[in-house]
């Protein structure tokens, strides 16, 4: 059984990840990689200040690599001959191309020198999209004629593709992925909605027109199916054409969060605890216009019932030892799937804003509570939610206009005046209120985050009798 994997940061070998007894895995960096001022630290959570990293923190980062699925993962293990669908196993044939600059490869393979280059045709998308649209578990082609070495995280359905000089390519250890194909999601019923990737297009348009740092999207049309795809933020494409990955983590693998726990009512990050991180793992000079950036998502996805905000759907963005929030990703108007009763009265938020989830109590008193979890003057933020209430309803107009005509559909177009509705309410609750300090005591948010503060280090493993015998942590020596 392998033991060992090679990884890869920013096309440079920064260390190992060592899977020992009981299948638990460590890291440890290499050490000139460590050395090197300027290189970048596989995460918050891990940082360059220490050699090696145990399970605590290495097992939900690499979780979060892949999707969310245990069948999706069942698949892939089944696709390629592994008994196991744990992140070890299956990032060894599809880490080439990861989430941000990490590869995952077989110890002593160099990522740049494999595979080749496989062109696809807008048949050959076309035939995946509707796959995915028939069975959301198909992220990958199950015959062996598949090249594609990418993983993704999440539960929605859908694959990456390298966008090259115009033409479409499998991603592999050559070619990084450039672009994300969304066809559509599952359900609470269990069936795939096809008009879903017509409400992410509309919401993630319309907050760029907002304001709010998003990443772009498109609806591009494969063989005559239209199909949502989004540009990834987490590369750079030169004017030559040649694709650099740009690294990134997740809010959950930041704050070693399994994918099992990204809701806060599972016992995931809470909006103080994004805050926080936000605001100790941003660089100096990104920090203020970062925390303001997550200030407007949060009031953005309180506007529009944004209900799938959790913490994996936000993102650090690290180059060298540079951290900034990532452009926002999978923003999605519950108004294009819900009816309004639903929304108003059954419907919760990701997050608490204030004391409660529930939209329906969500009240003025909340709201002033959220603001001083968000490190904003009361005032300030109840102005910030006018603000974009009032151009919601454009922006989503906008939006919906620039949608293909079969994709508009009634639903869809209802969204703009739901939302415009469904805001107002929000506002008119908290100009009901007194935000006072002396009406409403200052508030502290709760926190599911576990004390980041280390009392331990990790002391590597070591090699006995050809096994890799897992590293422990011991106590920190006080100076």
């Amino acid at each position: 059984m392998m033991s060992v994997l090679d990884l890869w940061l920013d096309g440079r070998f920064a260390g190992k990840l060592m899977r020992g007894e009981r299948d638990q895995v460590e890291f440890l960096y290499d050490d000139d990689y460590r050395e090197e001022s300027r290189s970048t630290p596989l995460s918050v959570s891990m940082p360059k200040s220490e050699a090696g990293h145990g399970p605590d923190r290495v097992m939900p980062w690499l979780s979060n690599l892949l999707p969310d699925s245990d069948e999706v993962r069942a698949r892939w293990a089944a696709k390629f001959d592994e008994r196991r669908n744990d992140p070890f196993s299956l990032l060894r044939h599809t880490g080439e191309d990861a989430p941000g600059s990490v590869q995952v490869v077989p110890e002593g393979v160099i990522p740049s020198s494999t595979g080749a280059i496989s062109r696809l045709t807008e048949w050959d998308i076309a035939r995946r999209v509707r796959a995915i649209l028939a069975d959301p578990d198909h992220w990958v082609d199950d015959s062996d004629d598949d090249e594609s070495r990418f993983s993704l995280g999440g539960n929605q359905g859908k694959f990456a593709l390298a966008r090259i000089d115009g033409e479409w390519f499998e991603p592999n250890g050559r070619a990084a992925s450039t672009h994300i194909v969304k066809p559509g999601m599952v359900l609470a019923s269990g069936q795939t909605d096809n008009d879903v990737q017509a409400v992410e297009f509309v919401t993630m348009r319309a907050a760029r027109a907002m304001g709010v740092r998003a990443a772009t999207v498109d609806i591009m049309d494969f063989d005559g199916l239209p199909t949502f795809v989004t540009t990834r933020y987490d590369r750079s494409v030169a004017g030559n054409g040649e694709v650099t990955r740009v690294h990134q983590e997740d809010f959950c693998q930041a704050l070693s969060v399994l994918p099992a726990r990204k809701y806060e009512e599972d016992g995931g990050p809470t909006m103080s605890d994004m805050v926080e991180l936000v605001g100790s793992a941003s660089s100096p000079s990104y920090r203020g216009g970062d925390l303001r950036s997550l200030t407007e998502l949060f009031a953005f996805n309180l506007l529009t019932a944004g209900v799938d905000a959790h913490a994996k759907n936000h993102s650090l963005l690290h180059v060298g030892g540079v951290a900034r929030l990532a452009p926002a990703y999978d923003l999605i108007s519950a108004h294009g799937i819900w009816d309004d009763d639903r929304i108003t009265y059954r419907s919760s938020a990701a997050v608490k804003y204030g004391k409660e989830r529930p939209y329906s109590k969500i009240t003025g008193r909340n709201l002033a509570r959220t603001a001083d979890v968000l490190g904003v003057p009361r005032r300030e933020f109840a102005a910030l939610l006018n603000r974009m209430s009032q151009k919601l309803g454009g922006a989503f107009e906008e939006a919906v206009q620039a949608l293909p005509g079969g994709l508009a559909t009634a639903r869809v177009r209802a969204m703009p005046a739901r939302i415009e509705r469904f805001a107002a309410e929000f506002v008119e609750r908290i100009a009901a209120e007194d935000l006072s300090v002396r009406n409403i005591p200052t508030f502290t948010g709760p926190t599911n985050a576990e004390e980041q503060a280390r009392t331990a280090v990790w002391e590597p493993g070591e090699w006995r009798s050809g096994r890799w015998i897992t590293g422990r942590y011991r106590t920190r020596i006080s100076r």
